[in-house]
Parts: C-alpha cells; structure tokens; sequence
C-alpha cells in the first residue's frame, strides 16, 4: 500500500464536500451524480474534463535589450 498527500487544490471535488460536512449536520451518501451538492458537480466536471479551475497565474517573460554606444545590442 502506498499513501500520497494531494493538495486541496488537486482534489477540489473532496475538499467541497468536506467544507460541506463540516458546517452541516446532515448526512450525505451517494454513488449518484445527480444527487451531489450543486458546488460539487461543477467541480466534479472540470475534473473530469480536465479542465483548470480557479486562479489562473500567467507568467510573462519581459525581454529587456540593451543598446551600446557600438550598435550592438545585448538580449
């Protein structure tokens, strides 16, 4: 057996309903789809797709060049 740690940002559908769990007192137990909580779905399906969710971080590459009294230029 091997044990992994996933971040809640790897697995946002757990960590719904976790926060889900915790601030309710109902119980909730399903194989179906159709019977999670809205939030869950939505989170489930862009796991399932594949497809990211939340906060997007673009990183831009500035390119600086420099001009010398020569003409050359440095990159």
């Amino acid at each position: 057996m091997q044990i992994k740690h996933c971040f809640r940002e790897g697995n946002q559908v757990a960590d719904c309903l976790a926060k889900l769990a915790s601030s309710s007192h109902q119980m909730l137990i399903t194989q179906l789809y159709s019977n999670l909580p809205r939030r869950a779905k939505g989170l489930f399906l862009l796991d399932k797709w594949q497809l990211p969710n939340g906060t997007i971080v673009v990183f831009v590459s500035l390119r600086i060049s420099v001009v010398l009294r020569s003409g050359l230029a440095l990159l």
